[in-house]
């Protein structure tokens, strides 16, 4: 019988350990694995998945694109509001300036991993027009070129 206990007890602490490695090492993982298995809104995070996924399924899109969405992905001709929904707040939010009043152009910076080069989302006139990955100096020089354009007359 204490046999037993020992082997129970070594089980606990083991998951336990586990546990604490990987939402120190990897907080990231284990939200997405609290958001696959907190179909209820348990936690804050399933909760605000159950948000998401209402809001894009509230969208006045075709449910191919809404599923799109609701996956963390994105389609040309995506609105920032659903780049919002689809990959959460970006990490910076850049208007460039153009010699067009017409032509709205955004720019929403996302920096998935720290290791990672960030992406950046081209939007005109309210549309994804492109995606590419960038870098530090891209940033950079689009932030220097909007301030630029807000300090002329």
């Amino acid at each position: 019988m204490s046999n037993r206990w020992i082997i129970a007890v070594l089980l606990i602490l083991l998951c336990a350990g586990g546990i604490s490695f990987a939402i120190f090492n990897d907080p990231k993982a284990v939200q997405q694995l609290v958001i696959k298995i907190d179909t209820k809104g348990w936690t804050e995070a399933g909760r605000q998945e159950i948000l998401r996924q209402q809001r894009i399924s509230a969208l006045p899109i075709n449910w191919q694109y809404r599923e799109i969405l609701k996956q963390g992905k994105l389609f040309k001709q995506a609105t920032p509001e659903m780049a919002k929904l689809a990959l959460g707040e970006p990490t910076r939010v850049i208007s460039v300036p153009t010699k067009n009043p017409q032509r709205k152009v955004l720019v929403l910076v996302y920096v998935f991993d720290a290791n990672q080069r960030p992406t950046l989302l081209h939007f005109e006139n309210g549309q994804l027009h492109s995606a590419q990955q960038g870098n530090p100096a891209d940033i950079t020089s689009m932030g220097a070129m909007a301030a630029a354009s807000m300090l002329r007359p």
